[in-house]
C-alpha cells in the first residue's frame, strides 16, 4: 500500500555537529512525520513514520525524487509502519519553501551506499 501525503514542513541537517545528517518532513492535521537519519560514518538509514515505535534501520530503503514529489519505498518483508503493508509513502512538496538543491544533496547522501 501506499501513504499520500502533502508536506506542511521540511528540516534539512546536512553533516550537523553531532555528524548527523536528517531529512525531517511533516504533514497532515495530526502531525504525522517522517524522519530520516543516518550518521556520517555508520551504514545505516534510520526511518521513523509518525512514531518513534516505528523507528528503524532499513536495508532496503531507496527514493525517488521529480518535481516536488518524493517517494520513498521499502521491499517486504520490512514496511514504513509496524503491523501494516505500507511499503510507500508519496510526499508531495509543492507547498513548501525550501532549498532544493540543499534537498536533494541531503537525500544523496543519506542514502549513499558504503562498500
Amino acid at each position: 500500500m501506499t501513504i499520500k501525503a502533502i508536506a506542511q514542513s521540511i528540516d534539512i541537517s546536512l553533516n550537523d555537529d553531532e555528524a548527523l545528517s536528517s531529512l525531517y518532513i511533516k504533514w497532515g492535521p495530526i502531525g504525522q512525520y517522517i524522519d530520516i537519519t543516518r550518521e556520517d560514518d555508520d551504514g545505516g538509514i534510520y526511518c521513523e513514520v509518525s512514531d518513534q515505535a516505528n523507528g528503524a534501520e532499513f536495508e532496503s530503503i531507496k527514493f525517488k525524487y521529480s518535481k516536488k514529489l518524493l517517494v520513498l519505498e521499502v521491499t517486504p518483508p520490512e514496511t514504513l509502519i509496524q503491523g501494516t503493508q505500507e511499503y510507500q509513502i508519496d510526499i508531495d512538496l509543492d507547498g513548501v519553501a525550501f532549498d532544493e538543491q540543499k534537498f536533494v544533496e541531503c537525500l544523496i547522501h543519506l542514502f549513499r551506499r558504503l562498500d
